[in-house]
């Protein structure tokens, strides 16, 4: 005969320590937003109906629970007391600018900026910069360069 053995027993899981989730992060990979983002070439347009710009595929988070908002400027100027506008009038959940070049003001110059924004909170209404959120908000930027080829009839 056989001698068998029979343990049992009950697993007791360790106590669980609340953790800090970690901070917040937005972050914009420039390499897969549309147009194409190169930092040193101005990204070329005829002056045609449209254009979009999109960060669609290109933005990552990490803990962030809250939806992203997306805020599109034309030619912010940093320093100026030019009045912050937005580009789009597609809202602040939308991931991508349809811009119009010969609706903005500016249209004989031929040099001019799209910058977005991408944060997990709201801009403050009052906001006269288009960076000025609240501390441990998770925000990231791109700025394209936008040339105009042609002119606007």
């Amino acid at each position: 005969m056989g001698l068998a053995l029979l343990v049992s027993g009950c697993v007791v899981p360790a106590p669980v320590e609340e953790v800090d989730a970690g901070t917040a992060m937005v972050h914009i990979n420039e390499n897969k937003v549309d147009p194409r983002y190169f930092e040193a070439y101005p990204f070329l347009l005829s002056t045609g109906p449209s254009y979009k710009f999109s960060v669609l595929n290109a933005v990552q988070q990490v803990n962030v629970s809250q939806p992203l908002r997306y805020y599109w400027y034309y030619d912010y100027e940093p320093g100026t007391s030019k009045d912050v506008a937005a580009t789009c009038s597609s809202g602040v959940y939308a991931h991508s600018c349809l811009f119009v070049p010969c609706e903005k003001a500016h249209q004989n110059q031929t040099m001019h900026s799209i910058l977005v924004v991408v944060a997990n909170v709201d801009l403050p209404a009052d906001a006269t910069n288009p960076l000025a959120f609240a501390p441990g908000a998770a925000w990231d930027s791109l700025q394209w360069q936008v040339e105009y080829e042609g002119d606007c009839l």
